[in-house]
């Protein structure tokens, strides 16, 4: 049953992590630099067994650590969609602006938008969601 599985999962976290921490050095060790967008790549046996084992090590460290209810669980229930949508908005008009206005290094660009995407997404959400036109274009929401 998938209660069984998510169990096994819960269980193997660790270990699940440990070779994907593994399975992704190895994998940027061996084609950083590569175009990361071209199929030989995306469907390169190491690359997906890095990205099956991460996304099991994700889910049962989640199930193992965060599995609680709250008013952040709560509220991010209510909300993850939301926030999912706007953070395209953010990811590419700020990405586009770095890229284009600034001359950083790719990973401080990076970092930026990790960070900047974190803070404002809810914010932005909170926002679009208390004016109702924009609430109904952008997240689709009537009330």
């Amino acid at each position: 049953s998938h209660d069984r599985i998510q169990e096994l999962v819960e269980r193997a976290w660790k270990p699940l992590m440990a070779c994907a921490v593994v399975a992704g050095t190895i994998l940027i060790a061996t084609t950083f630099g590569q175009n990361n967008t071209l199929p030989q790549y995306l469907c390169a046996p190491l690359n997906n067994i890095y990205g099956w084992l991460m996304c099991l090590a994700m889910m049962g460290w989640f199930r193992s650590c965060f599995d609680r209810t709250g008013r952040f669980a709560t509220y991010m229930t209510r909300s993850s969609y939301g926030i999912y949508i706007v953070h395209y908005l953010i990811v590419n008009s700020l990405g586009y602006t770095l890229k284009v206005a600034t001359s950083m290094p790719p990973v401080c660009m990076y970092l930026i938008l990790t960070v900047a995407v974190f803070a404002l997404s809810p914010v932005l959400y909170e926002l679009l969601r208390r004016i109702p036109l924009l609430r109904w274009c952008v997240l689709g929401e009537k009330r």
